[in-house]
């Protein structure tokens, strides 16, 4: 009975020396809309680094040591990579980035939400609207639809979109192009449907290039033109994007892009490269373009300290000899960007919070002046 109660006494001695002082769980996710992952790695305290399988979605482990741990992404290309960390179902830090370091406390249970978002943009076109495609990645991205649509948050890949029948008309090659990180691609199927297109087909086949897609009723590009945000302070910064898309056939050649200000209450202190100004002008030569390909400057704007609480406008134009029959609404756009204030507080209030500075500390002050 000793001997039986001393072996008893060791594998239990056994058991709790086999099992960690800590055991704490982590949980690691991979989110994409469109399914393309990375891949991770995670350097525990005791060095022996612990890596993802072929890009798996979602993984589990237990019985981790308390320490510090960090987290490193393989991000896709063109990829913003997010990572939210919550413990115990509480979020504890969101940072846009391929790199977390953190702490596992005893017992902690901790989820590492790795998301991955893409800026590219594809837009399928068709003359006439209404046809029925196809556009497939090599990523295994595979999109269906009918004309005019757009996807966007696409990964960087080369991609093919295939068109569908149309009564009475040929159907469109297939086409296929690169979209780049943060780019646009448009695909345009020009369908040729009845005598009548043919005639006109073989009247424009006489001409250039340029000229045959000036005699078409389409659009040879379009102006973008964005703000980083619709309003600011007097004194402030906003990032202002002028661009252009090629939604032509062919490439388009000696283009001039143009962005107008006033400048009472815009300041532009630095061009951006190749720009150059003119009065309250900033202007682009851009010298060819291909079929499909977009074009696009940033650049910082500082609004006055003295503007006026309002509005104020920037037009951008396109303009150059192949864009002829170009609808002119797609040639140039204009943004409103608005010059607020902070509310006036009035006399009263203003009393209020000098007797209250003098009983708050700073940073409550300053949160009472600002609500």
């Amino acid at each position: 009975m000793t001997r039986s109660f001393l072996t008893s006494a060791i594998t239990l001695g056994a058991m709790f020396v086999a099992v960690p002082a800590f055991a704490a769980t982590m949980t690691l996710e991979q989110r994409s809309d469109v399914g393309v992952f990375g891949s991770w790695t995670i350097t525990p305290p005791t060095g022996n680094l612990i890596r993802s399988n072929s890009r798996e979605e979602r993984r589990t482990i237990n019985n981790l040591s308390e320490g510090m741990y960090t987290l490193r992404i393989a991000t896709p290309q063109g990829a913003t990579t997010t990572i939210r960390l919550s413990e115990n179902g509480v979020i504890r830090e969101s940072v846009t980035d391929d790199l977390l370091t953190f702490t596992l406390n005893a017992s902690s249970v901790v989820t590492l939400q790795i998301a991955y978002t893409y800026q590219g943009m594809i837009t399928v076109e068709s003359i006439p609207l209404g046809a029925p495609f196809e556009i497939s990645g090599h990523n295994g991205i595979r999109y269906t639809g009918v004309t005019p649509m757009t996807f966007r948050e696409l990964p960087p890949a080369y991609y093919s979109a295939n068109f569908g029948l149309r009564t009475g008309c040929t159907i469109p090659r297939p086409i296929k192009r690169d979209l780049g990180a943060n780019e646009e691609v448009i695909f345009l199927g020009e369908y040729r449907c009845g005598s009548a297109s043919l005639t006109a087909f073989s009247s424009k086949s006489i001409a250039s290039s340029v000229s045959s897609s000036n005699s078409s009723q389409q659009a040879s590009a379009r102006v973008i033109h964005t703000l980083q945000q619709n309003e600011t302070l007097p004194g402030g910064s906003i990032r202002v994007t002028v661009g252009m898309v090629n939604t032509s056939r062919t490439t388009l050649r000696n283009l001039t892009i143009s962005e107008q200000f006033d400048p009472s209450v815009i300041a532009i202190d630095t061009l951006p490269a190749g720009a150059m100004r003119q009065g309250n002008y900033i202007i682009w030569h851009i010298p060819s373009i291909f079929a499909g390909q977009r074009w696009s400057e940033d650049m910082i704007v500082h609004v006055s300290s003295n503007a006026k609480i309002g509005t104020t406008a920037l037009t951008a134009r396109l303009a150059g000899d192949a864009l002829d029959g170009t609808p002119q609404e797609q040639l140039a756009s204009t943004v409103n960007l608005g010059v607020a204030t902070l509310p006036a507080t009035g006399g009263a209030f203003d009393i209020v919070v000098a007797l209250f500075g003098l009983l708050l500390p700073a940073p409550a002050l300053l949160t009472l002046r600002r609500r």
